[in-house]
């Protein structure tokens, strides 16, 4: 079936504040390894206005939901991106270790976000609520969108989470010159990498052969349809406990 203007709405609503919680992951894992930079520009909040980015959070993400609703889809593939939260890493101990933590701690606030989402779609559906009634309505498309930015963000590609994953640990052992050019690439990468990552991505499906309107279902959609199963599972196995 396909969805309406106000399932639409919705979902860019989650993606929005999906944002807001995967930035204030970063800024609270930042303060709590001793830098205090996100709390001092009023990062570290679930307020979505402070971490907006009106080409990343609501124009492409709005984008996305649109072509997948025209071409009479579900929305269940949703990417999309926040201003990036100030880090000083020099207040870190190990300063490339303690970057790559506060990466993770961004994707991993998301797939805290969807595990919750998940026990308490459970908990209903044990009273009797199947999936199409409201619970399931709101609950599903909050898993799935924190699913898509997890997995999205977990891209080893600058200068999303995954590159600072990555690289973070490695980046000591890279030679000097590669490391400055690298430094040199941040201002471009806070402005226009996420989108970059889109456009890269989306051109090597095109080129493949895809559908130039469907390659990020394609390229992580079946990732995410398979988190989505495999949550739903831990979740049953959780509650059997009960």
């Amino acid at each position: 079936m396909i969805e309406d203007l106000p399932g639409i709405v919705f979902r860019l609503a989650v993606v929005v504040l999906s944002l807001a919680v995967h930035e204030a992951a970063h800024g609270l894992s930042a303060r709590w390894l001793g830098d205090d930079t996100a709390s001092r520009q009023g990062r570290v909040t679930l307020n979505p206005l402070a971490h907006l980015d009106l080409q990343g959070s609501v124009i492409f993400p709005g984008l996305v939901l649109l072509s997948q609703w025209l071409a009479g889809g579900q929305g269940s593939v949703i990417f999309g991106w926040a201003k990036p939260v100030p880090v000083d890493a020099r207040h870190f101990r190990n300063p490339f270790l303690g970057m790559a933590a506060v990466a993770a701690a961004g994707p991993a606030s998301n797939l805290l976000v969807a595990l919750a989402a998940a026990q308490l779609l459970e908990g209903f559906a044990l009273f009797g609520f199947g999936w199409r009634e409201a619970p399931a309505l709101l609950l599903v498309p909050v898993i799935l969108v924190n699913l898509s930015l997890m997995l999205f963000n977990l891209i080893p590609l600058p200068p999303l989470d995954g590159s600072k994953m990555l690289w973070g640990p490695l980046y000591p052992l890279m030679p000097e010159r590669f490391r400055r050019w690298y430094a040199g690439l941040q201002p471009a990468q806070r402005n226009f990498g996420p989108l970059l990552v889109v456009i890269t991505l989306g051109l090597l499906w095109y080129l493949a052969g895809g559908r130039p309107l469907a390659w990020f279902n394609a390229t992580l959609g079946a990732g995410v349809l398979a988190l989505f199963r495999g949550v739903l599972l831990l979740t049953d196995f959780t509650w059997s406990w009960l």
